[in-house]
């Protein structure tokens, strides 16, 4: 990555940010995870028939940002971006039911896991797509006393590209050989569209010494379209769909000084989460009205926070995809859950301690979320009460320190999170999750320090995940040194 900037020196008051960014990625990732017996064996198994499963991919970005300052009230940003993605990732695919045959005790499934069973017909699909992203956006910041205005517009648009023909392979001793070809046909072979232009408003006003308003006015217009071809040179189209939405999206939010030490805090704020370019004609977007309340308390280091929330959804979606697959088993397109409600309640505290010459920070942070349908979907199946998945009910964090005068700081970090439900309202969940990381630093010079850092300090490994296809542990103990 590399960045270029400019700044007059002189006349009005201007500047350029140019961003350049590459990347590539070559990897043995896999879609491919492990049964339940061979996870508490070995976390970190890999089955024989993963051992082709491959990530290449590339990206490439460019950003450009202009400023200048039109009057001494008024300053203008353009930017225009573009960003190029490619990627295969070729893979197994379906080796989720065999797992689930594996779990429920069929011999014959773990054998082919293990390698020790010879099997046919095993796909191996050439996850291959190209994205483009591009647009450009145009804002104006203005103060008028008290207010601080932001005025602005975007016009974006993106593409994939699916052209994913399928390898077909056997099992023979414990050796995958290749059999033949499948080439891209159904919904491997498609081309996906959208467009999106959007305009805001936004107020931070300054009220009086004690009282903020945070004023704001939000409309997006988003057009989506699908076309999926019949053979390999795209001559026929099989299939088409498309999908517009228009949304306003207005917000409020306050924080308002009791005393020096005592700030309250609160807002509403519409939510949307636009469809995927999978989206059909009939499909509403998700949106949501979300509340949030609360206090803050602020005296020498000490500092504690408490804010409530309260997100009422309506037409709550999820996008499925092969490697997220929704709670009911589509891995395209979108599922609509119908009617969610997700509260819940945020706790922060930190302050500061004198040991001798240490002195010991200590932060600690905590979240309550309750994540449910609101009201029953007869069409999915769906009650009110189910539990919504990937969402964890616990979240809490500590941080405790060690800092010396002497220059060397030493932290250490507990994380813990719930398990979670893998679809809506089903009884398999994820583990629960506790690991600590150490973190040591010291500064040698006044520029140069040297680090160290231990994550997973207890190489605990639980389930994670079980999707798209077997039980997937967190990241293992990992140590990096640096200066």
């Amino acid at each position: 990555m590399g960045k270029l900037r400019w700044e007059s020196q002189s006349g009005p008051r201007q500047s350029a940010l140019l961003k350049v960014q590459h990347s590539t990625e070559v990897s043995n990732s896999t879609y491919l995870g492990l049964t339940d017996a061979d996870f508490g064996a070995d976390p970190n198994r890999r089955y024989g028939l993963s051992s082709i499963d491959q990530m290449d991919n590339q990206h490439t970005g460019v950003n450009l940002s202009y400023s200048r300052e039109l009057t001494d009230m008024v300053e203008a940003t353009a930017t225009i971006y573009r960003n190029d993605y490619k990627r295969n990732w070729f893979k197994l695919s379906g080796g989720g039911s065999i797992i689930k045959d594996a779990n429920g005790g069929d011999a014959n499934a773990q054998g082919i896991l293990d390698g020790t069973v010879d099997t046919t017909n095993l796909q191996y699909k050439n996850n291959n797509r190209e994205y483009y992203s591009q647009g450009v956006q145009l804002n104006f910041d203005v103060a008028l006393g008290a207010h601080q205005l932001a005025v602005g517009t975007r016009v974006h648009e993106d593409e994939m590209d699916r052209f994913q023909p399928v390898d077909v392979y056997n099992q023979i001793n414990g050796s995958l050989v290749f059999d033949h070809t499948d080439l891209a046909t159904g919904s491997n072979n498609r081309l996906e569209t959208g467009e999106a232009t959007s305009f805001w408003l936004i107020d931070d006003w300054q009220v009086n010494d004690a009282l903020n308003l945070n004023l704001a006015l939000r409309y997006e217009d988003v057009d989506t379209e699908r076309t999926q071809y019949g053979d390999v040179a795209r001559s026929t189209v099989a299939s088409t769909r498309s999908n517009s939405t228009e949304e306003w999206l207005p917000g409020i939010s306050f924080t308002y000084d009791l005393t020096d030490q005592w700030q309250m805090l609160g807002g509403v704020h519409r939510g949307f989460s636009p469809l995927g370019g999978g989206a059909k004609e009939n499909e509403e977007p998700e949106t949501s009205e979300n509340y949030e309340f609360g206090a803050r308390y602020n005296q020498d280091d000490l500092f504690v926070e408490a804010i409530g929330f309260y997100s009422d959804f309506s037409n709550k979606t999820e996008n499925c995809s092969v490697g997220s697959p929704c709670s009911n088993g589509a891995t395209s397109g979108t599922f609509e859950t119908g009617d969610a409600v997700i509260s819940g309640l945020e706790l922060q505290a930190s302050d500061s301690f004198s040991a001798g010459r240490f002195t010991i920070p200590v932060d600690l942070t905590y979240t309550y979320t309750k994540a449910e349908i609101s009201s029953d979907n007869p069409t999915e199946g769906l009650k009110d009460g189910d539990e919504l998945k990937d969402i964890p009910e616990n979240i809490f964090s500590a941080r405790v320190g060690l800092e010396h005068p002497g220059g060397w700081d030493n932290y250490a970090v507990a994380k813990y999170i719930d398990e979670t439900h893998t679809s809506i309202g089903s009884d398999q969940t994820t583990d629960s999750l506790f690991v600590v990381d150490y973190i040591s630093q010291y500064q040698l010079k006044e520029n140069t320090r040297v680090f160290f850092k231990a994550e997973n300090v207890f190489d605990t490994q639980k389930v994670v995940s079980y999707i798209p296809d077997g039980a997937r542990p967190n990241k293992p103990q990992s140590i990096m040194v640096g200066m």
